[in-house]
């Protein structure tokens, strides 16, 4: 089944490594890395816009 593994890449709660990690643990997954230190992303940064458009892509795909 294909993947799409999102992490921000200056996470301070889980570190970025982790989520490559998992990406190359599943078969078909695709790893994006966002411009943000948040663990959750805030509505108003614009890794929140690029996460939305990684997930349209991938859906649509």
């Amino acid at each position: 089944m294909p993947s799409l593994i999102v992490h921000s890449r200056g996470d301070l709660r889980i570190p970025i490594e982790t989520g490559k990690h998992l990406a190359a643990e599943i078969p078909n997954a695709r790893f994006a890395g966002l411009d943000s230190s948040n663990h959750l992303l805030l509505g108003r940064e614009t890794a929140s816009a690029e996460f939305v458009a990684l997930v349209r892509d991938f859906v649509a795909n």
